[in-house]
């Protein structure tokens, strides 16, 4: 997406087409900050980590969170910075009492609300790979919500969904 115009509620694609819509969600691109490129601390969209720590290259002792690293093929979510977050804290702690880091598996789910008692979610589960240096999807891990689910996993769905939102809301402002 190149530009956005509110007023008309339409967008022009990378193709130059333009597209009507009546709901536009614009998500801004997921990378570092601007002050991150400025200061030549990136390659490519992020900003070069150690993939095991999360520990920045150019600079020791400073460990990158967010769409901001590089390390990972996760989708860049809500759900999928928080566990790596927390991971990043253990790698801290463990450097700090100069040990290696531990190597955690992570998890990404997108929940969606549909309506009343009506939830879908897609989740994955990711790993360090130290052949590849790369956090990868873990083979035959995670699903979809099936087409035809039941209005019993629906519910669980949408139960589910809440649930997550409930406890990230915790761990970040608790």
């Amino acid at each position: 997406m190149t530009r956005v115009n509110i007023a008309i509620m339409t967008y022009e694609g990378s193709n130059f087409n333009t597209y009507k819509g009546d709901v536009i969600n614009v998500i801004p691109p997921q990378k570092a900050g601007k002050r991150a490129f400025a200061a030549g601390l990136t390659k490519g969209n992020g900003c070069p980590v150690n993939k095991n720590s999360f520990e920045f290259k150019i600079h020791k002792n400073i460990h990158v969170l967010g769409a901001a690293s590089n390390a990972t093929k996760m989708p860049k979510s809500e759900y999928s910075a928080n566990i790596p977050a927390k991971a990043r804290a253990s790698a801290i702690v463990q450097q700090f009492n100069d040990l290696d880091p531990l190597t955690p598996s992570y998890q990404n789910t997108c929940d969606g609300i549909i309506g009343k008692d009506y939830g879908i979610s897609a989740s994955m589960t990711y790993k360090y790979n130290k052949v590849k240096n790369m956090i990868l999807p873990v083979e035959g891990a995670g699903g979809t919500t099936a087409v035809n689910a039941s209005a019993e996993n629906q519910k669980r769905e949408s139960h589910y969904a809440y649930g997550w939102y409930n406890n990230i809301t915790q761990d970040i402002f608790a």
